[in-house]
């Protein structure tokens, strides 16, 4: 059964990964998706940790000749708000996942520049990852990504990305419809974003999980998200 809008086109996914940006962590969701759509996964140049460079870079490479869903995973909450702006009316909605607009946490910035200048190669913090994104130091396949992910992404850029989720400001609402994917298990990005979410109109749904909910728990996310587009 294919995704199909009520005009009977076929409708994409275009997802806007985490932190690290390289894409390597959602085989397990596209998997989950097929054959039902198909999935665009983008990539962020590494050079680039601003949210406005970010999109200035990702604008262009959005559809122009059909529909879309954004899928905006944790960090690229902010990303999604500003490419919904600039999007013609080919994008028919956005699922945050796990995600944010205003800032994520009340830390102050420093800490997050100071990552630069951190070891975070090291196994102790690939265990510190691993333990906040999928709340368990089990190794699996999943931690033999994240660990391939974060070694091909250099320390001063995940530093300043993460200095962009404690500055975050974009506090607009989309006119496109929303959909919130809430971790019931998140250690990293509290609760109250999601009742932020549906105060803004966002239909928002709990799953049992950590962070890494598209990680951890493709199927469900899936079965959401193309519920949500359904729905259109």
């Amino acid at each position: 059964m294919e995704n199909r809008l009520q005009d009977g086109r076929t409708l994409k996914l275009v997802l806007l990964p985490g932190l690290d940006g390289t894409g390597l962590l959602h085989d397990e969701f596209k998997k989950a998706l097929k054959p039902i759509t198909q999935l665009d996964v983008m990539t962020y140049p590494t050079a680039l940790t601003s949210y406005a460079d970010l999109a200035d870079y990702i604008s262009p490479l959005l559809p122009t000749d059909e529909r879309y869903v954004l899928v905006a995973e944790s960090f690229a909450g902010p990303l999604a708000v500003i490419l919904a702006a600039r999007a013609g009316t080919n994008l028919r909605g956005i699922a945050f996942v796990a995600s944010f607009t205003a800032r994520v946490r009340a830390i102050p910035p420093v800490f997050a520049k100071a990552l630069a200048y951190m070891p975070l190669r090291t196994s102790l913090f690939l265990r510190l990852m691993q333990l906040f994104t999928i709340n368990t130091l089990t190794r699996s396949t999943l931690s033999g990504a994240l660990k391939t992910a974060i070694a091909s992404v250099p320390p001063h850029t995940l530093a300043y990305r993460l200095t962009q989720t404690l500055q975050s400001r974009h506090t607009a609402t989309p006119k496109h419809p929303m959909l919130y994917l809430r971790a019931n298990h998140d250690r990293l990005v509290p609760k109250r974003h999601a009742r932020q979410f549906a105060d803004k109109g966002a239909k928002v749904v709990q799953i049992e999980g950590p962070h890494f909910l598209l990680q951890m728990r493709p199927t469900l996310c899936a079965e959401a998200v193309m519920d949500f587009t359904r729905r259109l």
